[in-house]
């Protein structure tokens, strides 16, 4: 509160007192009140209300609007500073900086002072890794960062002014989430970065993966238009599959394999890289690339299932032919019979439940039930060449081979996993087209660089359901070496 009356503000918003942490209506377990942060609000607070309803219960309704809670406060107060929320402060009252100067003796009467950067000792702070503050950053318009003994300044027109940096362009601006978005409207990786930047981020409670990220939800749904599923795009569905991984990652088995908030890591979803920015053109593309109808199971002991997204102008003209997913004419690729696409009515048993995806309209249980290609293929040491940079996650690169010694694709897989598993056949199922690497010439649409985006998966339950291990790619001229019978249109339940 004193920072607030000295800065010349009436009103404090603080999420562990303003958000009713016991709601007996919800089922989740709140992390709201580890959260590092306050906000002081202006007499515009009346304008956080919008139309949002349905979340469940008044903490899941105001979670689900954090980005306007942030979003139209006057400025928010970070305390970055310490291990958690109780640190306070350091510098508000004399004496309680509680800075420490560095200081090295060279030799006798020489002494070197140094004094750490402030973004540094931000970036390094337990406020940086943990995910519940991740929004705040994002949407707040103006904030006061207390960290490293001195308090730091920033808004949307520019990054940061603090007491030990001179800013000399004042007209320089920061590249937060609204700048660039105002700047380019048509940016699919500016998406794509909201989810690697929060899936590699803390929580205290997992059950808390898409509450903390309930904002940014909102965020996708009126820039985006779309719906997360499971943290998953849905107008976008088949090509933000197909991620790779960032960071090592560790399977979570209480969010589907198929998604990022499945596994504990960041992800690293590149449509960007390999294909293109523009989101008009990936729709677009998405349409003669694809090929599975996605559904969704309600429940494990229902045979109803959902589909993940239906575009509006479908309207399912049998005289115009069969159509994707997407809208667009479906092709024949593969030499067999792939006509069925309806879910097949069943029930599952023994299956885990994951975290309710409880901000989508229309939740299911997380578990994918869809037609599509599946094929067995060896894998083994690769023979391509490693990449002229190593990957980040430390994996592993593997060959995939079929009925001959020809590599016909590569895979990047956990080293540990490599160790215990490799050389073996495994199943794989073909997710969509999509490029290994950005064209060379520009023309990312010409045949030239396309591939089939390979889903190796493990059988569990029995048989009943398979969890994603990693994807990787194969030529498409080389489906038809799959060992055993070759190539088959089969049934999946993904989980």
């Amino acid at each position: 509160m004193q920072v607030v009356r000295e800065i010349g503000l009436r009103y404090l918003w603080v999420d562990s007192l303003c958000i009713i942490q016991e709601d007996t209506k919800d089922d989740t377990k709140g992390d709201t009140k580890d959260d590092t942060k306050a906000d002081t609000k202006d007499d515009t607070k009346d304008d956080t209300k919008d139309d949002t309803k349905g979340i469940g219960s008044s903490k899941m309704d105001a979670i689900s609007k954090m980005d306007l809670v942030y979003g139209t406060a006057y400025a928010t107060i970070i305390a970055a500073a310490g291990s958690d929320a109780n640190a306070g402060l350091p510098g508000v009252r004399p004496g309680t900086r509680g800075v420490v100067q560095p200081i090295e003796e060279i030799e006798p009467g020489f002494r070197l002072a140094f004094k750490p950067r402030a973004p540094d000792v931000v970036g390094n702070s337990v406020y940086a890794s943990r995910a519940w503050t991740f929004q705040e950053r994002l949407f707040s318009k103006r904030n006061l960062t207390f960290a490293g003994g001195q308090v730091i300044f920033g808004c949307r027109r520019a990054h940061e002014w603090r007491e030990d940096y001179v800013f000399e362009d004042r007209y320089t601006k920061s590249h937060g989430l609204v700048e660039s978005r105002d700047k380019d409207p048509d940016d699919i990786g500016e998406f794509e970065g909201l989810i690697q930047s929060y899936a590699g981020l803390a929580l205290t409670y997992r059950s808390d993966i898409y509450n903390a990220f309930a904002g940014i939800m909102r965020y996708f749904k009126t820039d985006l238009k779309v719906t997360l599923c499971h943290g998953i795009p849905d107008k976008f569905f088949d090509w933000f599959l197909i991620w790779g991984p960032l960071d090592p990652q560790t399977r979570l088995h209480d969010a589907p394999s198929w998604s990022w908030s499945g596994w504990q890591g960041a992800p690293f979803p590149r449509i960007w890289d390999w294909y293109s920015r523009s989101i008009s053109r990936i729709r677009v593309a998405q349409r003669k690339r694809t090929w599975i109808i996605w559904y969704q199971r309600r429940a494990h002991d229902l045979e109803d299932c959902i589909r993940v997204w239906t575009p509006k102008a479908d309207v399912a003209v049998t005289s115009r032919g069969p159509r994707n997913f997407y809208g667009g004419h479906v092709q024949n690729r593969f030499p067999f019979d792939c006509s069925q696409t309806e879910p097949t009515p069943r029930t599952l048993t023994g299956a885990p439940t994951y975290t309710p995806d409880a901000y989508n309209p229309n939740p299911g249980s997380g578990f994918l039930q869809f037609w599509t290609v599946s094929a067995m293929f060896k894998l083994d040491k690769a023979q391509s060449p490693p990449p002229k940079i190593k990957p980040k996650s430390g994996y592993t690169m593997l060959g995939i081979y079929g009925d001959s010694k020809r590599e016909l694709g590569i895979i990047y897989l956990r080293p540990d996993w490599c160790k215990n598993n490799v050389p073996n056949v495994f199943e794989f199922i073909v997710i969509c087209e999509a490029r290994d690497e950005r064209a060379k010439d520009g023309r990312m649409d010409n045949e030239p660089g396309w591939r089939y985006m390979v889903m190796l998966i493990e059988w569990h339950g029995e048989g009943q359901w398979a969890e994603r291990v990693a994807v990787g790619w194969i030529k498409k001229r080389y489906l038809e070496k799959a060992l055993g019978d070759g190539p088959v249109w089969k049934e999946i339940i993904l989980g």
